[in-house]
């Protein structure tokens, strides 16, 4: 197999049609290195399939610096309106064609609230041996997280306690993975701890590397591995930003290509802010310890994954989020830089700063 332009290309085809492949399906969590993982998979797809594995790209969606994501195959198995009929025969087709024993999909949905559909579930046992692969971490660090980046990326105008409720479900761990058990079996499930410590160089890629070389039994040592992040996350500064710009402004796509450049510029210079700790309020994370401590002994239980949350009292809180006087100062600055009145000044001022004229 050759990967040229994008594109694999078969020198040998050999059949293995009566065996089942291994599917490995890679679940998330958000804001546990999947975009990482996905990078990694994406990076190296023919050195993969020179090794019998296949990363496709059917049912995919790219985005530069977040990731190749398998968004389609999930709408297709939990069968939503975004469903691409034919799309899992299209898989296996080309997994025999290239002579793939094993097929990797990812994507952080794999894992979250919702049914299975009934005739995709039925294809899948008939054709693979599923493997899920799962990386958690604690429920107010993840919510922490993954509000930071729905506000960022997809225009959430909300305060950190509704997403919470509107989200709660995506920790219902034992409802979702005792869903993959009952279809797919549980000898194949694995959750793994996020922890960044724990990685050789702080790295999930090498940790994901170790669990495929399991899986497979083939030795990937080989594969490169980058050495930049993939999608970091904004600081709490950048985020309340990008708030008040969804709230005030419309979100960033209903910025003019001019407004872009400026709220860009005007991120940038906050990526020094010292401003930490956790944006959700101490109320919030109360009821997420509380209210996660079933499933947080079944996944210790069952999974042998242990979180430790530590009082609430020893946590750090970043209560300037929710000051009214911060957030109108800085709705007052959006409006200076992006009206239409004065964003030529700031446009100038960038234009001076990055060297353009």
């Amino acid at each position: 197999i050759r990967f040229r332009g994008g594109v694999l290309t078969p020198y040998r085809v050999k059949c293995r049609s009566t065996m089942k492949k291994k599917l490995i399906v890679h679940g998330g969590m958000h804001k546990t290195g999947s975009s990482a993982i996905q990078t990694l998979l994406q990076n190296n797809r023919d050195f993969l399939a020179e090794k019998g594995v296949l990363f496709p790209v059917a049912g995919t969606i790219y985005h530069p610096g977040i990731g190749r994501r398998h968004f389609y195959v999930r709408e297709t198995l939990f069968d939503t309106h975004e469903r691409v009929d034919g799309l899992f025969n299209d898989l296996l087709i080309e997994a025999k064609r290239y002579d793939c024993h094993t097929v990797i999909l990812s994507y952080e949905n794999f894992l979250s609230p919702g049914n299975f559909s009934p005739d995709i579930v039925e294809f899948i046992q008939k054709n693979f041996n599923v493997h899920l692969l799962c990386y958690f971490r604690d429920p107010i660090n993840y919510f922490n997280t993954k509000y930071k980046e729905w506000v960022r990326r997809l225009n959430f105008q909300g305060e950190p306690g509704d997403f919470v409720l509107s989200h709660f479900g995506y920790i219902n761990w034992e409802e979702m993975l005792e869903r993959w058990m009952t279809h797919f079996g549980s000898e194949g499930v694995a959750c793994r701890e996020f922890d960044k410590a724990a990685f050789l160089d702080g790295k999930i890629e090498f940790d994901f590397i170790e669990y495929l070389s399991k899986v497979t039994g083939v030795d990937f040592s080989g594969i490169s591995v980058g050495g930049s992040a993939v999608n970091p996350s904004f600081n709490n500064d950048q985020v309340l930003v990008s708030l008040m710009r969804n709230r005030y402004f419309g979100g960033y796509q209903a910025l003019s290509p001019r407004q872009k450049k400026i709220y860009r510029s005007y991120i940038r210079s906050l990526d020094g802010s010292a401003r930490n700790g956790l944006i959700l309020s101490k109320t919030v994370a109360n009821f997420l310890k509380s209210h996660s401590e079933g499933d947080r002994e079944y996944v210790a239980k069952r999974m042998g994954v242990v979180f430790d949350i530590p009082a609430i009292s020893n946590l750090s809180f970043d209560d300037s989020y929710q000051c009214i006087h911060r957030r109108a100062q800085i709705k007052r600055s959006l409006e200076r830089r992006l009206s239409s009145r004065f964003s030529w000044i700031y446009s100038a001022n960038t234009w001076i700063t990055s060297g353009q004229i």
